[in-house]
């Protein structure tokens, strides 16, 4: 959203940070129908906004039966105003809005507002994006992006089977949680490599949710840097379409 108003170094800085491709308004009129590709932000035919449409056909589609909503807005300091043409890109390919607050002098208190929408926006889902302590009398800007999504998996975790068990935080120390886990080997996409193992649990549509677990030599922090749109997906590849019997326990969550 930020680099809809960008232009001239700072578009290019972003550009090339993000790999979009120029952000161009579609032609009056147009939906985004006459895209091609999908998600390279970095294809010269394609542009950003089309891909934007396409990405939210796609997610409205996948997540068809789940519960599944997203929340997106900047708000900004009063006694700034935005060109009329920025907020309806935001609200045309965005599905974001503009609002405005006081954070100069009720810094506090802007955070309470903003978590209050985005609290209302999610269903109650989401009600605690911001702190307090986040924002101060010198805050102009904040982006909100929340999303939320629950489905059901293809095959559920038994409730019975949930245990207390030690879990392993970045830097090695051992904590209990509770734990679910699968009773039988459950039928999964599976792929592992010498730093990791990754297993993909379907949600009974299109949706599953990608797990990966870092080898014990190679650590949560170091997996996490090297995550990269290559290695996601030489994982999905290394899956394929079949499954295999996987057994999985994870940290219970709602």
């Amino acid at each position: 959203m930020v680099y809809e108003g960008a232009r001239n170094k700072t578009a290019e800085e972003m550009n090339g940070v993000f790999g979009f491709a120029a952000a161009t308004a579609a032609a009056p009129g147009d939906d985004g129908g006459e895209v091609s590709g999908a998600f390279d932000f970095s294809a010269d035919t394609v542009t950003l906004h089309g891909d934007l449409w396409l990405l939210r056909r796609e997610l409205r589609k996948a997540a068809k039966g789940a519960q599944f909503g997203q929340a997106n807005a900047v708000w900004y300091q009063f006694g700034f105003e935005f060109l009329p043409e920025y907020t309806g890109v935001l609200k045309k390919y965005h599905a974001a809005s503009a609002e405005r607050t006081n954070f100069r002098t009720a810094s506090s208190k802007s955070a309470g507002e903003i978590n209050s929408w985005v609290r209302k926006k999610t269903g109650g889902r989401i009600s605690g994006l911001f702190e307090s302590a986040s924002m101060t009398p010198l805050t102009r800007l904040v982006l909100a992006n929340a999303v939320y999504f629950k489905g059901k998996w293809e095959t559920p975790f038994n409730k019975e089977a949930t245990s207390d068990q030690e879990f392993a935080l970045d830097g090695g120390e051992m904590v209990k949680v509770p734990m679910m886990n699968s009773v039988n080997a459950l039928r999964a996409g599976y792929y592992e490599n010498d730093a990791l193992q990754a297993a993909g649990l379907s949600y009974g549509g299109t949706l599953r949710l990608l797990l990966l677990l870092p080898r014990p030599e190679s650590g949560t922090a170091d997996t996490g840097n090297a995550v990269s749109q290559e290695l996601l997906d030489e994982v999905r590849a290394g899956m394929g379409p079949g499954r295999q019997k996987v057994i999985v326990s994870l940290p219970r969550f709602r």
